[in-house]
């Protein structure tokens, strides 16, 4: 795969919605930083109209088309190992906006890739000054003495959210509190809940994760954590920040619009079956 033609294909078309292929650009620009990276591709004909994959994760779809889905299945399928069993070059997950992953996650069923179960997932976008929710407690940066705390909340978060995976490393969090994309709400000066400015792209920034502990749930902090963190995120001269939502967890979504998020486009989950 010559890489520099394959970003030179697809990029400008990707960026034209950054926020719906935020994966696949922070993933690309991955690859460009550091050329060892371990990423398949394919490319499916016109620009944005492609799939990416980091070792070790799902394949994240590009703008492909209904018509896409088949060809790609059988790309993939191609790329197993020869004489494997059908389900073990299977990718542990597929995503894409909207309806893609959908299409490629059957075209796949037809050549025994099974996937057990999809979260329903929604990419939200604020493009403004957040609502800041009347919330007692205090906002601060995270700070090294605060690690232990926000490993444990990245464990814990990831423990919900996905069991099957694994939180990040922890000299990555140590990382993101250096350099100061940690954020916690504190009430009479005892954290209650966390917000990170995640993925940054050209002109967004993702938020995540968003973690409070259940016996601080439904008192705001999460809403006022991540609002915050939000105009954070403005006033350095991003044009907005953007989030998923798991779209089985109304309490969560209800949260961010009152912020004044609002949805993007679909972005569903699909996990391989064991």
């Amino acid at each position: 795969m010559n890489w520099t033609h394959f970003a030179d294909r697809h990029h400008a078309a990707l960026a034209a919605d950054e926020i719906r292929h935020n994966i696949l650009l922070a993933i690309l620009r991955r690859k460009q930083k550091d050329p060892n990276l371990d990423v398949r591709a394919w490319d499916l004909g016109g620009p944005g109209r492609c799939a990416v994959q980091q070792d070790g994760y799902g394949i994240v779809l590009g703008d492909i088309e209904e018509s896409d889905a088949g060809q790609l299945a059988r790309m993939i399928v191609g790329d197993a190992p020869p004489g494997a069993a059908p389900s073990s070059g299977a990718p542990p997950s597929v995503m894409g906006p909207d309806d893609s992953g959908r299409w490629l996650v059957e075209a796949l069923a037809k050549h025994d890739y099974a996937f057990a179960s999809v979260t329903p997932q929604t990419i939200h976008v604020l493009d403004h000054h957040p609502v800041h929710p009347d919330c007692e407690g205090k906002f601060r940066l995270a700070e090294p003495a605060d690690a232990e705390l926000v490993v444990d909340w990245f464990g814990r978060f990831q423990a919900e959210v996905a069991p099957e995976g694994e939180p990040p490393a922890r000299e990555d969090i140590e990382q993101r509190i250096e350099t100061q994309r940690v954020f916690l709400w504190s009430l009479k000066s005892q954290p209650v809940a966390m917000c990170c400015a995640g993925r940054m792209l050209d002109q967004g920034v993702g938020i995540a994760p968003v973690y409070t502990p259940p016996e601080h749930r439904c008192r705001g902090f999460a809403g006022a954590v991540t609002a915050r963190v939000v105009e954070h995120v403005l006033t350095r001269g991003y044009r907005y920040a953007y989030l998923f939502t798991d779209d089985t967890n109304p309490a969560s979504c209800r949260c961010y619009a009152k912020i004044g998020f609002r949805p993007h486009c679909k972005a569903d989950m699909y996990r391989r079956s064991d």
